[in-house]
């Protein structure tokens, strides 16, 4: 009996939840829902992680370091936060077919050169890792692209959801903030593969940093007594911050 009532109250505790939640989405923020519009009607029968073979409904990402190994990931015997942060160079593509299927074979909707590394903290141990990548031009500055429809940018995280088997947990509560906040960062799924071996489904996502299309705050201008700031609250760890961009706002803690 006490499980039973256990469960009632926590599926009503949900429901009321997702009421509130939908009660608060204003619809000037409705983002794009990509399992809702993108390819819905595109059938993919194929079973194969084959490059050769290869074929899916969803936007394809390949990643090519030459064989480079990509650094992030702790040795043994060293801690995650031992690690210093490194990039390597690397080329990517990118199919994004609207319509039709996506495979390797096709002339990639983008290719552009990146710099990359394993992003993370526990998450850097596991079989799945997430990757940060950093688009940039042949002089290696920042190269803003266009990626699935999201804002230009040269950021981007592509998000490997190993824990989480449903895949679903960072699509979805990312878009569900972005429909109730002024900003979340906008998610797409992806399937990647790393010099040509399969890895598995991905989401790519814009990384949180100060700027257009991302979070949209004004400069310091030195007079006022309120000004915007962007705090991350992290653990010790490798991950630096000053991807926020923040060197041009003021900053408390």
């Amino acid at each position: 009996m006490n499980s039973r009532r256990k469960f009632i109250i926590a599926f009503l505790t949900l429901c009321f939840a997702v009421l509130f939640i939908t009660s608060r989405v204003n619809p000037k923020t409705v983002r794009v829902q990509q399992h809702l519009t993108y390819n819905t009607d595109v059938k993919d029968t194929s079973l194969s992680i084959d490059q050769e073979t290869f074929s899916s409904h969803l936007p394809v990402v390949s990643i090519d370091t030459g064989g480079a190994v990509i650094p992030g990931r702790p040795e043994r015997g060293q801690r995650v936060e031992q690690i210093k942060n490194s990039f390597i160079h690397s080329n990517v593509k990118i199919w994004e077919k609207e319509g039709e299927l996506n495979t390797l074979h096709q002339k990639a909707d983008l290719e552009v050169q990146a710099d990359i590394r394993v992003r993370g903290n526990s998450s850097r141990r596991f079989n799945k890792v997430g990757y940060l990548l950093k688009f940039v031009d042949s002089d290696g500055n920042d190269n803003d692209k266009v990626v699935m429809g999201m804002e230009s940018s040269s950021s981007w995280i592509l998000h490997g959801p190993f824990l989480d088997k449903t895949l679903m947990r960072n699509y979805m509560w990312y878009n569900l903030s972005g429909q109730i906040m002024e900003w979340a960062p906008d998610v797409r799924f992806c399937e990647v593969f790393l010099n040509g071996s399969y890895q598995g489904v991905y989401v790519m996502t814009e990384q949180i940093s100060v700027g257009d299309g991302r979070i949209d705050i004004k400069k310091y201008d030195g007079k006022s007594e309120i000004t915007s700031y962007v705090v991350c609250a992290d653990r010790t760890s490798v991950n630096d911050v000053f991807y926020l961009n923040n060197s041009n706002f003021a900053h408390r803690y």
